[in-house]
């Protein structure tokens, strides 16, 4: 399989879509979350994918699994303007659960660099009834951008960016808007492409927290001070040695959130038109390929 550059992501190939899309080529993202939270006798983790057509679809699952395999719900994130501007696959998208109780996934997207407004990030219900767009940029495409809360669970979520310098700012919101990104320590340990970051809550504190799996292990910034501090390094990280060979290890449910900077990524797919224009070009980006139509979401 094809890579550019040291852990970089896997190449997957774009066909063009024919223009009835009977036989169409599409590019997904993995989201998961519980997407309708508002229902106080669902507690289940939808399946939902970010689809290149700008589309993000939602199967709603419920305690009988005969229910999973159909999407239920087609929301448009990407207006037909933006999709002219770039294709679906540039937006990188995200998905931020927060309060568990009462709130539902926020589907959020970030405008890729090279564009105008590039690096905004734009968040909402997938009813539209609630919608936040920042102003203040995020970096393109080469920032991963993961909204969570890493101050207190609150909503909406706060805004982090991980770079491949191995930083990791946090914006914490500010009513409907964010604050400035700041650096919060531990910093500068997260490593460059080669490590996959995550965000959970490794120690039930209600709080997010920043992690990379490295090929030499796991590295864990907690938001809080109180736990595991015996097993912490110098810089406030708890280190992880890995106990499998990561080469041969995919995490779950780790979708692309960006990587490689869009303009970069137009060069690349440039030289290789150059080189074969008479073959598709193939696509640095983690994303599974979808021949035909989706069960329930053409």
């Amino acid at each position: 399989m094809a890579r550019v550059g040291p852990g970089h992501r896997l190449l997957r190939r774009m066909e063009r879509c024919p223009q009835d899309g009977s036989q169409a080529i599409q590019l997904q993202q993995p989201v998961l979350g519980n997407y309708n939270d508002t229902d106080p006798n669902d507690k289940w983790v939808d399946i939902a994918i970010a689809c290149s057509d700008g589309y993000w679809r939602i199967d709603h699952k419920v305690r009988e699994e005969a229910d999973v395999g159909t999407f239920d719900e087609k929301v448009k994130y990407l207006s037909d303007a933006q999709l002219v501007a770039a294709p679906g696959w540039a937006y990188p998208v995200s998905a931020a659960y927060m309060n568990g109780d009462d709130t539902p996934v926020w589907l959020s997207y970030k405008v890729p660099d090279g564009l105008p407004n590039a690096g905004r990030f734009t968040s909402f219900y997938a009813d539209r009834s609630h919608t936040m767009s920042d102003s203040q940029k995020y970096g393109g495409n080469d920032k991963i951008i993961f909204p969570s809360g890493f101050d207190k669970m609150t909503e909406p979520a706060d805004i982090s960016v991980k770079g491949k310098d191995g930083s990791w700012e946090i914006a914490t919101v500010n009513g409907l808007s964010w604050n400035p990104m700041t650096s919060v320590p531990p910093d500068a340990i997260y490593g460059d492409l080669s490590c996959q970051p995550i965000v959970a809550d490794f120690d039930g504190d209600g709080k997010a927290d920043r992690a990379v799996m490295c090929p030499d292990g796991w590295r864990i910034a907690y938001s809080s001070n109180d736990l595991f501090l015996p097993q912490r390094a110098a810089d406030g990280s708890r280190r992880v040695p890995l106990t499998y060979d990561a080469t041969k290890f995919t995490l779950p449910g780790r979708s692309y959130s960006g990587g490689l900077s869009y303009s970069y990524v137009k060069n690349l797919i440039n030289l290789s038109l150059t080189v074969s224009p008479n073959t598709p070009p193939s696509i640095p980006i983690d994303m599974a390929t979808t021949n035909g139509c989706l069960p329930g979401g053409c």
